[in-house]
């Protein structure tokens, strides 16, 4: 690890909202320690919760004291620490929730690792072949803007200590992140994200039936290869990546709101 933080530094996230495969939090941890093994390192802490309560582990009591098997857990995070005497900020997070507020997400800081553009398309490898995504984003934000909020609809503020410059994401995300809020913290048969987006990102997993929404009298499918709107790629079993060129992402999605595809306006 290159171990160079600063409050600017760009972090890389994926988020998946929707998937098809079928696998509890002991599968969930399969996946988290086939992408630490990726990291090439092991996480600082542990993090699990349920219903009732959240609890913060050393790793290596975790996996000593076999937490998993302890409880109903409906949620984990395998958190690497940013500087080794700071609890509460992160170099790179896994996390993934079950049951209430569905989601599986990976945060990795630009300085966590040599190559981040080998690790992130990596990542997306290990994870379209294990959860088989029907709906999720990529995109990449400044660690003070607080990516790990806007993953999950909210939004966090951080400030540079000796500048006093920085306070968190612009309005634009903002307001973005908070309208996405509601809908994630529905039940995931709620949500309808098998057919609808939260807004167009820079990497996008889409399904079949997304493709088939209807876009000023052609399917979204249609539109993005008549618009030259980026690469769609397949991954089998219904699922695809749509890749959108930054240039091309505010035409899109302009276009994706009025049709009413998007959950964000």
């Amino acid at each position: 690890m290159l171990h160079n933080y600063t409050e600017e530094n760009i972090v890389r996230s994926l988020v998946f909202y929707e998937w098809m495969a079928n696998f509890n939090i002991t599968g969930a941890q399969e996946i988290f320690n086939e992408i630490s093994d990726l990291i090439g390192s092991i996480p600082d802490i542990a993090s699990v919760a349920d219903r009732d309560a959240s609890k913060d582990y050393l790793y290596k009591n975790f996996v000593s004291r076999d937490v998993l098997k302890k409880r109903d857990w409906q949620s984990l995070n395998y958190l690497w620490k940013r500087n080794e005497n700071t609890l509460s900020d992160f170099a790179i997070e896994i996390g993934c929730a079950i049951k209430e507020f569905q989601r599986f997400e990976v945060h990795i800081d630009v300085a966590a690792v040599e190559n981040i553009g080998h690790t992130y398309e990596s990542v997306i490898s290990i994870l379209t072949d294990r959860i088989q995504p029907v709906y999720g984003i990529g995109y990449e934000m400044p660690y003070f803007w607080g990516p790990r909020a806007f993953a999950r609809g909210s939004v966090s503020s951080r400030y540079d200590i000796p500048t006093k410059s920085l306070y968190g994401a612009p309005t634009f995300a903002r307001e973005q992140s908070l309208m996405f809020g509601p809908v994630l913290r529905e039940m995931p048969n709620n949500r309808h994200l098998d057919v609808n987006i939260r807004d167009v990102f820079e990497v996008n997993f889409i399904s079949d039936r997304h493709l088939d929404r209807d876009v000023n009298g052609i399917s979204l499918k249609e539109f993005i290869n008549k618009n030259d709107f980026g690469e769609l790629v397949g991954l089998g079993v219904g699922g695809w990546i749509w890749r959108v060129p930054s240039k091309d992402i505010h035409n899109a999605r302009r276009i994706l709101i009025d049709a009413g595809i998007t959950i964000v306006k």
